[in-house]
């Protein structure tokens, strides 16, 4: 699902291959992004996005105006004609956590 370069480091963007299209967002890949932005919103202590304010949503409106660029207060969502979505990452502090918890295989406190 993600493509980068480490095998256990998320680095600073990540591409998602065959996730979108024209349409939306294919369904497997809105699951991911839901969890993606459940942990984000975790790690900085504000627990579960609520709508329209979650990835999700953003993005779904942004592929429905015929935009290409999505952001929410973590990430910046770029698609591409291709079905590849490019996901950058805005809090390097939330990331590096997230790293240091999946690299070391510890729990989330709180969760």
């Amino acid at each position: 699902m993600y493509k980068t370069n480490q095998r256990y480091h998320i680095g600073k963007k990540v591409i998602l291959i065959c996730a979108v299209s024209s349409y939306g967002i294919q369904s497997g890949t809105s699951q991911h992004l839901r969890a993606l932005d459940n942990v984000f919103h975790r790690l900085d202590g504000k627990g579960t996005p609520k709508y329209p304010d979650d990835l999700v949503t953003g993005l779904s409106e942004t592929i429905r105006k015929k935009a290409a660029v999505a952001e929410t207060p973590y990430f910046r969502c770029k698609w591409y004609r291709n079905g590849n979505l490019h996901v950058e990452f805005k809090r390097l502090d939330l990331l590096k956590e997230l790293n240091r918890i999946g690299g070391n295989h510890e729990q989330v406190p709180g969760v």
